[in-house]
């Protein structure tokens, strides 16, 4: 399979918008896992999340792996 000049400086956007998503991916996941809103520095006091800051978050996550998902569909087609 051949790829021109312009399909492979699409296809390298599009695996950098993928890269794009991972440290916010990371980030709410670690939040989540904490499952504190803020932390002292120390650790001795903590905001715990609400529900609602979970659910807020859960629905953020799906989000940024439903677009995940479709540029690695995009990405697969381009390369079929």
């Amino acid at each position: 399979m051949a790829i021109d000049q312009a399909k492979l400086e699409m296809l390298l956007r599009r695996f950098q918008a993928l890269h794009q998503r991972q440290e916010p991916l990371r980030q709410l996941l670690q939040l989540l896992a904490g499952e504190a809103a803020w932390r002292s520095v120390d650790g001795s006091l903590a905001l715990p999340l609400s529900d609602t800051d979970k659910q807020q978050i859960k629905g953020w996550l799906r989000d940024y792996l439903d677009e995940s998902q479709a540029i690695i569909d995009s990405i697969r087609t381009e390369i079929a």
